[in-house]
């Protein structure tokens, strides 16, 4: 297996290598990608930022917002979180495999790992790793977060808050979570990066992520059509009057005529979030 680590903290960059690494397996074989990114949040792909993310207060901390390759739910990204992508040829994927051998590894260190819903990893009953899957023909994606010492003040602050919303874009399910530093002293992200190591690859072979080209892939991460424009529409009530959107635009019905109020609250809902254009 080939391991590669990254430098940047930049987590649209770190988005398009995972998905870089993804079309690589079929010629180079397994690959274990280990990550952090600065504050973030990161939605599924088929997620609603508007019902997900208390978006005034994404933009009021600086936070990036992303969406990921794979579906499930939302997820808060800090410094203090690790990271981690396996890339594998489907044939030899099994989730179930993975799951054990990432248990089994914090087992090890001391840590009573254990599977919960939606397919999260818990310790003492509190959430600390949530994972999501991308399939494509040949290859599977298996990727996961690690809470070790993030800020969730901040984690609960950015995603609570959000619009109510008629949709079906998949909703994220909520749960009480906890820094692995907590339970277990001197615990930090050199620890959890060795655990995951040693789950999945004990004697891989070094990657450079630098001589990827991302270029493509960077772009897309970082484009407003992706955040915001692959939302499925939806439906909310702004004031009786229910407004649609389609592609991240608002779509104004031709039957309703909004007052001032009403255009003024839409105005600040949608503050910098529309489509250019």
């Amino acid at each position: 297996m080939l391991i590669a680590h990254a430098e940047s903290l930049d987590v649209h960059r770190n988005l398009a290598v995972e998905e870089c690494l993804l079309e690589q397996v079929e010629r180079r074989g397994p690959i274990l990608f280990l990550w952090r990114s600065a504050g973030a949040v990161v939605l599924g792909k088929n997620q609603n930022p508007w019902r997900e993310v208390n978006l005034p207060v994404l933009r009021a901390e600086g936070l990036s917002l992303a969406r990921r390759c794979s579906g499930g739910g939302t997820v808060f990204h800090d410094a203090g979180n690790l990271n981690y992508a396996l890339a594998l040829p489907r044939d030899a994927y099994d989730q179930d495999a993975v799951f054990e051998q990432l248990i089994r590894a914090f087992h090890r260190v001391g840590l009573s790992a254990a599977r919960g819903p939606h397919h999260s990893l818990m310790v003492h009953g509190r959430k600390f790793s949530g994972s999501a899957f991308c399939y494509r023909r040949r290859v599977a994606l298996h990727h996961g977060t690690l809470l070790v010492n993030a800020d969730l003040a901040r984690l609960t602050r950015v995603l609570t808050g959000g619009l109510q919303l008629a949709t079906r874009a998949i909703a994220s399910h909520p749960m009480p979570v906890v820094n692995l530093s907590e339970i277990k002293q001197g615990f930090d992200l050199a620890a959890a990066a060795r655990v995951v190591s040693s789950a999945f690859a004990a004697k891989a072979q070094p990657l450079a992520v630098d001589e990827l080209d991302i270029t493509e892939k960077l772009e897309q991460q970082r484009s407003w059509a992706w955040q915001f424009g692959q939302t499925p529409p939806f439906e909310f009530d702004l004031d009786s009057a229910i407004i649609r959107v389609e592609q991240g635009r608002v779509v104004a019905p031709p039957s309703i005529a909004l007052t001032a109020t009403q255009h003024a609250r839409l105005a600040a809902l949608f503050q910098g979030l529309e489509k250019p254009g």
